[in-house]
């Protein structure tokens, strides 16, 4: 009874919304299951994505990333049954390997390799299939892979804050110090010229009084024995007959010596 039911329900729709829900049908009878061994993964595994559900196979490629498969994103492609080598692609890190079954190995899995895996299979004699899987491989205590960029913590970013305020204070000391050595070297020669020109300075304190010790006229004595200059002077001496004698006698020489002359 369930069966005419369906029927009816799929006869009642309108001709486009049969043929969207085929094609959807369809479409997810094209997309394949991976199975990925083991289920958790953790670093240094090596994992397998095992396709399933598969038929005879000409040509596998696996690809990696958010984006759509192309060339960029291609891991590798290989080909079952075939002597053709494995072709390495863009994505490759040289630790993954292709098996006849479509089988992905990632040997040594990181935490670097987690993200969404696709692959896409051509089939024998004709026909492809698609599927993808997202791997998430966690470090060996267990924790989920950091993300590509994560803001510092609190306390390592006060430090670089610290250094770097520390740094530049240091260099802007030593620049101040440069700076004024400069200048004290240049102002230096002046400072001795300066000092060469000033007379050197007396010892002797600006309130002392500065004279000169001068003789007084009293003190000093006076031709002929007299001391005080105010006094009358002194009588002339008396002198004897045989100097007034000598003493016409040299005023007649010389007198006679200008005659001559």
């Amino acid at each position: 009874m369930a069966a005419p039911r369906c029927g009816a329900r799929l006869a009642a729709l309108p001709w486009p919304w049969l043929w969207l829900w085929l094609w959807l049908a369809l479409a997810g009878a094209d997309e394949l299951f991976v199975l990925v061994t083991p289920a958790e993964p953790r670093a240094g595994d090596n994992v397998t994505l095992t396709p399933t559900e598969l038929g005879p196979l000409r040509q596998v490629d696996w690809y990696r990333g958010e984006g759509a498969p192309d060339g960029g994103s291609r891991i590798l492609s290989f080909f079952p049954g075939q002597s053709r080598p494995q072709r390495d692609g863009a994505r490759s890190t040289g630790r993954e390997r292709g098996r006849a079954d479509g089988t992905l190995v990632l040997l040594r899995a990181r935490p670097g390799d987690s993200g969404l895996y696709r692959v896409a299979l051509q089939l024998l004699p004709q026909g492809s299939r698609r599927g993808q899987v997202r791997l998430l491989v966690r470090d060996a205590e267990g924790t989920e892979p950091p993300p590509a960029w994560a803001p510092p913590a609190a306390p390592q970013y006060l430090g670089w804050v610290v250094a770097a305020v520390l740094v530049g204070a240091l260099l802007a000391g030593a620049l101040g110090t440069a700076v004024l050595y400069r200048r004290l070297r240049r102002a230096e020669p002046a400072t001795r010229a300066m000092g060469k020109l000033d007379p050197q300075v007396s010892g002797r304190s600006d309130k002392q009084h500065i004279y000169e010790v001068m003789e007084s006229p009293l003190d000093s004595p006076l031709p002929g024995g007299n001391t005080n200059p105010c006094g009358p002077p002194d009588p002339p001496v008396e002198l004897p007959p045989e100097l007034r004698y000598m003493e016409l006698l040299s005023c007649a020489e010389s007198v006679y010596e200008q005659i001559q002359r």
